[in-house]
């Protein structure tokens, strides 16, 4: 990549993050495609892209997108979680719950994940599985007191 492409690419990039700060998902992906077309094998920024995509509603396209970083990373935890996102929005819920299993295999650490792992699992039937994600983001995510305070809300709403 050129300093000149690299340019374009950030500054398109740092207009995108502006957008998607202020709700503007169409503006900002816009300006993410841009910065794609300065920096095309950018895998962080094409699950930026999907991000974005996804916040607009755009599932068919945020999915192209993150299918596209993960060809590039097939470790890139914000491409992982966000086909799982897509795939929950298009109601797959297995194929959503699918994604996080293989985003936990990457990042066992990771809260927010169990989280919606917990949510996934309850949606589809599973209470014990939900119980049991829930208790792990206890367990994992002592820095994240919000997360906890979700988890902890679940586990005490719907053990009743």
């Amino acid at each position: 990549m050129t300093i000149q492409n690299l340019q374009r690419a950030t500054q398109a990039r740092a207009a995108a993050a502006r957008f998607l700060a202020e709700g503007k998902f169409d503006l900002a992906s816009a300006r993410y495609e841009e910065a794609l077309q300065a920096a095309p094998a950018d895998a962080g920024l094409l699950a930026e892209v999907g991000s974005a995509l996804f916040r607009a509603n755009r599932l068919g396209d945020a999915r192209k997108r993150f299918e596209s970083s993960l060809q590039l990373d097939s470790r890139n935890t914000a491409a992982m979680e966000g086909m799982a996102l897509v795939a929950a929005g298009e109601q797959r819920f297995t194929d959503a719950r699918d994604q996080l299993r293989k985003l936990l295999d990457v990042d066992p650490k990771a809260g927010r994940i169990w989280l919606r792992y917990g949510d996934l699992e309850y949606r589809l039937g599973n209470r014990i599985e939900a119980f049991d994600a829930w208790d792990r983001v206890l367990a994992v995510s002592p820095m994240e007191p919000q997360i906890q305070a979700s988890a902890r809300d679940r586990l005490t709403t719907l053990r009743r």
